[in-house]
């Protein structure tokens, strides 16, 4: 009769549910989560060391719903789509390694008693030959998707918060005053960002008044409106020494990434342009046109040609300037 013991138990399943967490996670090109990667393994080796010799907790059942506590744990975040995504990642990945050691077992061990019927076979050849295309597709697809994702590190009262920010050709918001490009975060994003301050934005009671708040008109397909946003201090290229100031907005909608980044925005990123501290003194003096129609084609127009000469924009010389940035 042999022995088992639980830490093994549990250092065997920790390493594995790590191990295919990872892989998941690789497979959809998830943003790693060390920290949060390790707590759900953790919780699948205890949850592995408990179940041991117990039928109940050892049901299928009972499988899956730990296997959906773990996902929890280690991809879920509030504002962000994704999560189911992850999770059948995280199952499929279990089971075509889950099957690889078995079959791995089964040759080094030929003589090994009740070995799999023929239907058996057949039914996890095809299965294992159908979750090997899905991976080879969702991984191709994963690597065309990764050439539209910037790593962005975004600055705002002495706080640097860093998100993968999907290019999104179609976003060509600008704050009317000052001509600076929007970019769209999720609320995870915007909380650990602004703090106390995201409450402006929420329409929460609490906030303290800022003259960073600024409004930036849209039009979308349901409609036109305005939405809300904080001036941020710098926005830049991880590992990029350049940065501009760019607007932030939150979105009221979950997004499958952690923020959504204009082609303008990028391009003058890529380009090494860098905001100076001037900025804010020119912006006072913009008051006046507040109440100027600015429609999404103007919004366009404001980032893709050349700056306007200053008495053409409104004969103050401000909105020349702001063009160039």
């Amino acid at each position: 009769m042999h022995k088992i013991y639980a830490e093994l138990v549990f250092l065997e399943n920790f390493i594995v549910d790590l191990l295919i967490i990872f892989l998941a996670a690789l497979l959809t090109g998830s943003k790693p989560r060390l920290g949060r990667f390790l707590v759900s393994a953790a919780a699948g080796g205890v949850y592995a060391s408990a179940a041991f010799g117990t039928d109940f907790a050892g049901s299928e059942f009972v499988k899956l719903a730990a296997g959906i506590a773990m996902c929890v744990i280690a991809f879920y975040v509030k504002g962000e789509r994704g999560f189911w995504k992850n999770t059948c990642a995280f199952f499929v990945t279990a089971f075509v390694l889950a099957g690889a050691v078995y079959a791995f077992s089964g040759l080094s061990r030929p003589s090994a008693p009740a070995p799999p019927q023929a239907a058996d076979i057949l039914f996890g050849t095809g299965s294992g030959a159908a979750l090997a295309a899905l991976l080879c597709v969702a991984r191709k697809k994963a690597f065309r998707h990764e050439r539209r994702i910037a790593a962005l590190t975004l600055e705002y009262r002495g706080k640097k918060v860093s998100a993968r920010a999907f290019i999104d050709t179609g976003n060509m918001l600008a704050e009317p005053l000052s001509g600076r490009d929007v970019i769209i975060v999720s609320r995870a994003v915007a909380r650990a960002l602004f703090g106390k301050d995201l409450a402006l934005l929420t329409g929460l009671s609490g906030a303290e008044a800022t003259e960073r708040l600024r409004a930036v008109p849209y039009a979308a397909a349901t409609g036109t409106g305005v939405m809300f946003g904080l001036e941020a201090d710098g926005v830049s290229l991880r590992g990029s020494a350049g940065r501009i100031k760019a607007v932030v907005c939150v979105s009221g909608e979950p997004l499958a990434h952690e923020a959504l980044a204009g082609t303008s925005l990028m391009d003058k990123l890529t380009g090494g342009l860098v905001y100076d501290e001037a900025d804010s003194e020119q912006d006072n003096g913009m008051a006046d046109n507040a109440h100027r129609p600015c429609g999404a084609d103007r919004l366009y127009k404001r980032q893709r040609r050349a700056p306007a000469p200053a008495d053409a924009a409104g004969g103050d010389g401000t909105a020349g300037v702001a063009g160039q940035r």
